[in-house]
């Protein structure tokens, strides 16, 4: 009896040193990540996220009901809303890397290589990236680190409330984010067996409530007031089971909008050895290499004590990776190859979390084996080698909001801007219903011609809107002539398509202008003024993580710089020389 007493006493002892090193692990992060997060927005979908937060819109579809009231509850605290918007994502990862340290402790993984895995991941460049900015994946991977800790914790103590948690982890995770579901097969390995039947019910109904409860939220949302930003096509509450099901972007796993499994061609050998290889290449950039062995070292070690615990990790792992890398390869088909390592990269992470889960338990085996100095090097080396790639802040590096400033100073509040990238359409978006900056301009985001949902809001947003038919709205011509108080601008990428319907179009900074054959467009001295005095001017591709979205902007740059050097000729030698010298550096 004594001797039963001291063990609870040691067992509890421990809990309470646990929960203690998961706070510290969830302040600390949660700290670092604050004072490097955005005060305005990162790359890609990042302005959506903060706008759709602060006004509580309706984003994209599935909509992220769960993250967009977070959001919109974060928006409300004191100080910079777009900030605290941001820093939810750093909140979130923060709660995942202290849930992966209790996993760890339940899989009876010492305390010391527990911490130095969760630690090194939290340093990690992707992690620490999307900690500094509004994106969904930080609440993604937070409920997948809760599903595990809920599921190892059920099959080790067989507690209800542990299957409680399971259930609604997997609800919020279901309804959140699409990857999700691919952890779900490996929760399923560990599980198997140990759910008596009679308790399944119970566990479905609440995982249904949990899956439900954000979007009846959202429902009520939309009967009750229509949001500012909703380009879904939803307006009431019976028209969020279309965005759940995500219908308007085609079947459910469909990476982007679009119809079949794969493209048109069939399955492209090609295009996936490229996706396997940038898999690959993201993580040796975003893992110190000393992760490697030592996963592997994990691997061998779970092998030979829990067998099903590796089948656990490895499905994660490779299913998670797996899949993406499939569909991925076959469904984004953008051009620009960089742009395109930045989209993908950003679903590494959920893989990423069991590869440092393995990394904690080949630690705890080396540690069993080294003496004690060498194994202190070996998880301090952890820790060290992910901050030689340099701290990283998103604080003040507001690239894409500086170029949404830019095209909004080039253009006048009467005018089209017609859009390429999806970053410069929620930019400008933001500016327009956060800021009230954009007036009466127009933004065009010709992949969205198709979509009947666009054609409507901007019915709603522009009454004096001209708007061709369906057919034609391809055609600048229509635009034109049925909006004759109205300039057309556009990204640089629809130059020659403008140009072809419009021969006198020409460069105007960062835009190209619109103009028909008897128009005076805009003085190429004039384009190059705008290009080299402007805020956005002065970054390089030194200033960008390589794995942001925020490549675009400079390749946009210097392929309207070189139009307008083209544009200049002779006439005017020192902005030339001053442009060709920018030409030369913006993507060194």
């Amino acid at each position: 009896m004594a001797s039963d007493r001291k063990l609870d006493s040691e067992v509890n002892a421990l809990s309470r040193q646990d929960s203690a090193i998961a706070a510290g692990i969830v302040f600390g992060f949660s700290v670092l990540y604050w004072f490097g997060r955005s005060l305005t927005y990162g790359p890609g979908d990042s302005p959506q996220h903060v706008f759709s937060a602060i006004t509580w819109g309706i984003s994209w579809p599935p909509s992220y009901p769960l993250y967009v009231f977070l959001g919109h509850l974060a928006a409300q605290l004191p100080g910079s809303a777009a900030g605290n918007v941001n820093w939810l994502s750093g909140l979130f990862h923060a709660g995942a890397y202290s849930l992966l340290y209790l996993t760890l402790r339940k899989c009876r993984v010492s305390v010391l290589p527990s911490c130095i895995a969760v630690i090194s991941l939290g340093l990690s460049p992707l992690f620490w990236y999307y900690s500094e900015n509004a994106e969904v994946r930080g609440l993604n991977d937070l409920l997948a680190a809760a599903t595990a800790f809920f599921a190892v914790s059920w099959v080790a103590d067989r507690r209800t409330r542990d299957l409680s948690g399971l259930a609604v982890a997997i609800g919020f995770g279901i309804g959140h984010h699409p990857t999700y579901v691919l952890i779900l097969p490996a929760i399923a390995i560990l599980l198997w067996g140990t759910i008596p039947p009679r308790l399944l019910p119970a566990v479905f109904g609440l995982a249904t409530v949990s899956l439900a409860s954000p979007y009846a939220l959202l429902g009520l949302r939309l009967e009750f007031g229509q949001p500012a930003y909703n380009l879904t096509g939803a307006e009431h509450f019976l028209d969020v089971w279309d965005l759940f099901i995500r219908r308007s972007l085609g079947p459910p796993w469909r990476v982007a909008a679009g119809g079949g499994l794969f493209g048109p061609g069939g399955f492209d050998p090609a295009s996936f050895v490229r996706h396997f290889h940038w898999f690959l290449q993201a993580l040796s950039t975003h893992s110190a290499w000393i992760v490697f062995p030592l996963a592997l070292v994990g691997v061998i070690a779970c092998f030979r004590s829990d067998r099903r615990l590796l089948l656990f990790w490895l499905a994660w792992f490779f299913i998670s990776a797996f899949v993406f890398i499939v569909l991925g390869s076959q469904q984004l088909h953008i051009h620009d190859q960089d742009f395109a390592y930045s989209v993908a990269v950003r679903f590494y992470l959920l893989p990423m979390i069991a590869l440092y889960a393995l990394m904690a338990h080949g630690t705890d085996a080396v540690q069993g084996r080294l003496r004690t100095p060498a194994h202190v090097v070996l998880m301090g080396l952890a820790i060290i080698l992910p901050l030689a790639s340099g701290w990283i802040s998103l604080r003040g590096k507001d690239v894409v909001a500086d170029y949404a400033r830019e095209i909004v100073a080039e253009t006048e509040p009467s005018d089209m801007i017609v859009i390429d990238t999806d970053s410069t359409f929620f930019a400008l978006d933001y500016i327009d219903l956060v800021e009230h900056g954009l007036n009466d301009r127009v933004l065009l985001h010709p992949s969205l011609f198709s979509f009947p949902p666009y054609r409507m809001w901007l019915t709603r947003r522009y009454p004096t809107l001209g708007i061709p038919s369906p057919e034609s709205m391809m055609d600048w011509t229509r635009w034109r002539a049925l909006n004759p108080g109205r300039a057309l601008y556009a990204e640089v990428e629809w130059k020659d398509s403008i140009r072809t319907l419009l021969p006198n179009s020409a460069p105007a900074g960062f835009m190209l202008r619109g103009c028909t054959a008897d128009e005076q467009c805009v003085a190429p001295s004039l384009a190059a003024d705008r290009l080299t005095h402007s805020a956005v001017a002065a970054f390089t591709r030194k200033d960008l993580y390589p794995f942001s979205l925020d490549i675009y902007i400079l390749k946009h740059e210097r392929e309207m710089m070189l139009w307008t050097l083209d544009a200049l000729g002779t006439s005017e030698p020192a902005i030339s020389q001053t442009l060709a010298q920018r030409v030369d550096n913006i993507l060194r």
